[in-house]
């Protein structure tokens, strides 16, 4: 049996239950990764998430949660390296569960052994599924994150470099 909403349905649906269902992204502030201590060249890669100030069992390759939002009941996080010349972020499309369901490293390793510097300056919300990144010192470029949907939630993500 297939489900379908008319618009008079969808009119009649409270704001905040649509946006809770229909993957709006929304800012949060709910995570955060474990710290580590010592020289940070024996860090490892990866660190526990925290949801809520409460341990999970995920753990994630960055040491800094730089922004987050909840899209349903999935959550993108992008993570940094907490180093002065940040040369990445990683993206994480998480179900409610904390189960990975998508990973993107920006930028991608093109061979460069000095890549710029990816300080990420701000985050624009361009769409239910559409995410505008603009780093620091890269004018003239943003990245699009498209998230690809099955019905309401997200399954995979494609992030891309434009020119803005």
């Amino acid at each position: 049996m297939a489900f379908a909403l008319s618009v008079q349905m969808i009119d009649a649906i409270p704001l905040a239950f649509f946006a809770s269902i229909a993957g709006m992204i929304i800012p949060i502030s709910r995570f955060s990764l474990e710290t580590h201590e010592g020289p940070y060249e024996k860090w490892p890669d990866r660190s526990r998430l925290s949801d809520a100030g409460v341990r999970t069992d995920q753990k994630l390759q960055g040491y800094t949660v730089i922004r987050q939002f909840s899209i349903g009941s999935h959550f993108l996080l992008i993570l940094d390296f907490d180093c002065p010349f940040e040369e990445a972020n990683v993206l994480y499309l998480l179900n409610h569960k904390y189960r990975v369901l998508s990973k993107a490293r920006i930028p991608q390793f093109d061979g460069n052994l000095f890549p710029p510097s990816y300080l990420l300056e701000q985050s624009e919300i361009r769409g239910p599924f559409e995410l505008a990144l603009h780093y620091l010192d890269l004018p003239s470029r943003l990245i699009r994150i498209d998230l690809h949907a099955r019905g309401f939630w997200p399954r995979y993500m494609t992030v891309e470099v434009l020119d803005s």
